[in-house]
């Protein structure tokens, strides 16, 4: 339920059964997992530093899952910009945030 929340304010599409195929879920499980994982493991900061292991992974996560959220800042100025001008085409819309979810992806 909460990932189906976060998707539908990031996308504006509504969360139902077909987010458990939605490619974002790899990396929430990751962040998740490896935020966990630094409570019993006292060497993580070296894993950071390092960029080897779980912290390397999240890592790489985060850069994914930022650039992610920077394509939809930009994909809903675009819709915005769209609005203003009176020009907006719902089918627009949903394929300008359908293509900058699998370009990240």
């Amino acid at each position: 339920m909460g990932f189906e929340s976060i998707l539908e304010l990031m996308t504006g599409e509504g969360g139902d059964s077909s987010t458990h195929d939605h490619p974002l879920i790899n990396t929430f499980d990751i962040v998740q997992e490896t935020t966990f994982r630094r409570y019993f493991c006292p060497w993580w900061k070296i894993e950071r530093f390092l960029g080897i292991g779980h912290e390397g992974s999240l890592k790489r996560q985060l850069m994914k899952l930022n650039l992610f959220i920077a394509m939809q800042i930009k994909d809903n100025k675009k819709i915005h910009e769209l609005e203003q001008k009176g020009l907006e085409d719902k089918g627009l819309t949903s394929s300008v945030r359908k293509t900058s979810l699998f370009y990240v992806l």
